[in-house]
């Protein structure tokens, strides 16, 4: 807040003692033939310049649509710090609805299922969740709940909805973890769909390469 009210009082004080310099100019030298206004005028509108005196009136007609046009500025400019205001706020709204999910019991269900899946399937992970996938449908999206959500919330950073940073310090080594036990039925999947489970996969890899910068 205090760096956008600074803004805005740069934006209003430099141009406007600018203009209250020329104005006071101007009003000092109306019966003298030195017109700024006039000249001004003149050179930006397209109308000749005469070099007749300008007015005081016309000094103060200047003066008074600049300021104008600097509040008008003014007003833009503080739209726009709201706007990235509000757009922070709403990335800060969905990474708490974002650990909301995580942190709830469908959630905790889902990683139970994971683990179950993980301890049934011995060492051929890729034939469990295929049997699993025919005998009970239901059990078997329930283990791929974690991955539906993380594939989500991968959408959500890629689109700039969320900040690679923030997930990171939320999520970041479930989703390396996640990833690590998934991938060998993702590749599986991946078989007749090549696209399956894609921003999970970019996830975990811009996760891994953000810390290995560190």
């Amino acid at each position: 807040m205090r760096e956008a009210l600074k803004f805005c009082v740069a934006l209003l004080v430099l141009p406007a003692g600018v203009l209250l310099y020329f104005f006071a100019f101007d009003c000092l030298n109306a019966g003298s033939g030195i017109c700024t206004v006039s000249y001004w005028r003149g050179d930006f509108w397209g109308a000749p310049n005469t070099g007749a005196p300008g007015s005081v009136l016309e000094a103060w007609y200047f003066l008074a649509s600049s300021l104008g046009g600097l509040a008008g500025l003014t007003a833009a400019a503080l739209a726009y710090w709201r706007l990235g205001g509000a757009n922070r706020a709403s990335k800060a709204e969905i990474l708490l609805r974002v650990d909301e999910q995580w942190s709830s019991v469908q959630y905790r269900q889902a990683r139970i299922a994971l683990r179950q899946a993980l301890s049934d399937a011995g060492e051929d992970f890729v034939a469990h969740m295929r049997t699993l996938a025919r005998e009970d449908y239901e059990a078997y999206l329930v283990t791929l709940e974690i991955a539906d959500l993380l594939e989500t919330i991968g959408l959500l950073v890629r689109r700039g909805y969320l900040a690679l940073e923030d997930v990171d310090s939320l999520l970041g080594q479930p989703v390396i973890g996640a990833y690590a036990v998934y991938r060998p039925h993702i590749d599986d999947l991946r078989r007749g769909a090549p696209t399956t489970y894609a921003n999970f996969e970019w996830l975990a890899d811009e996760i891994r390469n953000l810390r290995a910068e560190r």
